[in-house]
């Protein structure tokens, strides 16, 4: 009778290999099922790269949605949200964003100035445009920048509070959504969503329109499904109305984004140092000054591609 003879590795066990030949067996039914329930890719990330025109440059949505939510609330992450998703709910749902307290107000010498409660931290776009002494202060401020006149007193925290409401109202009306391409050519200036709305809209740019409005109603009614199509929909109607920046150039941002190098920089460094602290001193380098070392070059690394 001919006998199987199993050859273990070095370090291996008969009780090593049943353990994963069970794991093995225990994923693979639940690796088909996840393979064939893989999830609609969702709009938000759809969307997230897609280009848009801002401070004279093309970015992803991801960098205008950072830089537009922290200048508004102080932060980019705001109620625990990602910034993407709460700049397209801010645009798909105007009424609710006007009276969304959103927008950050701090400076309490100002507050008492323009007879706001001085213990509140975020205000609505609709109160702020309702206050009547806001208003003085705001047609005030525009006259002395007219006549190239110095700002005094509160005017610059008052200056930066109407910055932070224009932002949201040019968010909510999709003006500042500087995404539909222009056909002369990236350096020209894009069309924005609120334009792309409008009813009278060239026969092109109609498919565009129609997937804008779907994918707005979509997130309105938080019906996901329809929304990631709308999303996908939208990006390809896009494409046709003019030339786009290449992909990987709008993703190598998001992933810069998303990165945080510096931060990651200075951990690396303060784990480099620690680490060398403790290493003794010798003729010879030991583990644990290579270890340093190498956590301090990383943190270099980080810093240069930061």
């Amino acid at each position: 009778m001919t006998c199987l003879n199993f050859r273990w590795g070095v370090g291996s066990s008969p009780t090593r290999w049943v353990g994963m030949v069970f794991l093995l067996l225990l994923f693979t039914p639940s690796l088909a099922v996840w393979a064939q329930t893989t999830p609609v890719k969702p709009a938000v990330e759809t969307l997230r790269d897609l280009p848009v025109q801002s401070g004279g440059r093309l970015k992803p949505l991801d960098t205008l949605a950072r830089e537009s939510v922290r200048l508004i609330t102080g932060k980019a992450d705001f109620q625990g949200r990602d910034p993407v998703a709460t700049l397209l709910s801010w645009w798909a749902d105007p009424d609710s964003t006007k009276g969304a307290e959103c927008i950050e107000f701090r400076d309490l010498k100002a507050k008492t100035a323009l007879g706001i409660e001085g213990d509140r931290r975020w205000f609505s776009l609709e109160e702020l445009q309702s206050n009547e002494k806001l208003v003085k202060a705001r047609e005030s401020i525009h006259q002395r920048l007219r006549n190239d006149e110095e700002l005094r007193g509160d005017d610059p925290k008052i200056q930066e509070l109407l910055t932070k409401a224009q932002v949201l109202a040019s968010i909510a009306d999709g003006s500042l959504l500087m995404a539909v391409p222009n056909p002369a050519g990236l350096d020209q200036q894009w069309a924005n969503f609120g334009e792309l709305g409008r009813a009278d809209v060239v026969e092109k740019a109609a498919g565009a329109k129609a997937s804008l409005l779907g994918l707005s109603t979509a997130l309105r009614e938080a019906k996901a499904d329809e929304a990631s199509a709308a999303a996908v929909e939208l990006r390809e109607q896009l494409e046709t109305l003019g030339p786009v920046p290449k992909d990987a150039t709008m993703a190598l941002e998001v992933r810069y984004n998303s990165s945080h190098p510096f931060r990651k920089a200075w951990m690396l460094y303060l784990a480099g140092f620690l680490v060398l602290t403790f290493v003794r001193p010798g003729p010879q380098k030991s583990k644990g000054y290579w270890v340093g070392a190498g956590l301090i070059v990383a943190g270099f690394a980080f810093h240069v591609y930061g």
